[in-house]
């Protein structure tokens, strides 16, 4: 009996280390698979949440020029997050301080928060789900200023330049609202 435990005692370092590298080369894929898993469990209800937020925000009397629908996903590097952007382009022959007062009503009305403006960008307006941890933001941009437009939304860069010109033939102001979604829950934070 004495044996034995002092040959299970010599074998617990070698196991433990065993395990240690093995983390070390592989990760952890166990762990990173189960909390992938779970994270997948709610990603319909996150898209849910996402495409019902975006119907109500949506105003219907503007013009829906071009969209880049938000596909939410569970990136590699954090296997408890999900995240996701999309982006609607409108065009109106309203100013754009008008469009913005609607969105605002709209938004703030859903019991949102105004997150403030950009720095680079004063006419890009932000609104959060929750004034702290947010799963949640909307931001509105207009595309009058090219260079600073294309500095904050690069996706669209090509989109809105070759549209653009014909774009601004037939409407006063050009604008895009983004949709961000990320799952706060396990530290993914606007």
């Amino acid at each position: 009996m004495k044996n034995n435990k002092s040959t299970y005692s010599c074998l617990l370092p070698f196991i433990l280390g065993t395990i240690f590298v093995i983390n070390l080369l592989f990760g952890n894929p166990v762990g990173n698979q189960f909390t992938r898993w779970k994270t997948r469990l709610r990603l319909n209800e996150a898209v849910q949440y996402y495409n019902s937020v975006v119907a109500r925000v949506s105003l219907e009397e503007e013009h829906l020029l071009a969209e880049l629908p938000a596909e939410l996903y569970i990136p590699d590097a954090y296997p408890f997050c999900i995240i996701g952007r999309g982006y609607q382009i409108y065009g109106s022959n309203r100013d754009y301080e008008d469009i913005v007062a609607d969105y605002t009503e709209r938004i703030v009305g859903l019991g949102w928060v105004f997150a403030g403006t950009s720095s680079k960008y004063s006419q890009l307006y932000g609104y959060r789900n929750r004034p702290d941890i947010s799963t949640m933001g909307i931001s509105i941009a207009p595309i009058s200023d090219a260079d600073l437009f294309f500095q904050e939304y690069p996706i669209l860069a090509e989109l809105v330049e070759n549209n653009l010109a014909s774009w601004l033939e037939q409407y006063r102001t050009i604008y895009v609202i983004s949709f961000e979604y990320y799952n706060p829950e396990s530290g993914c934070l606007l």
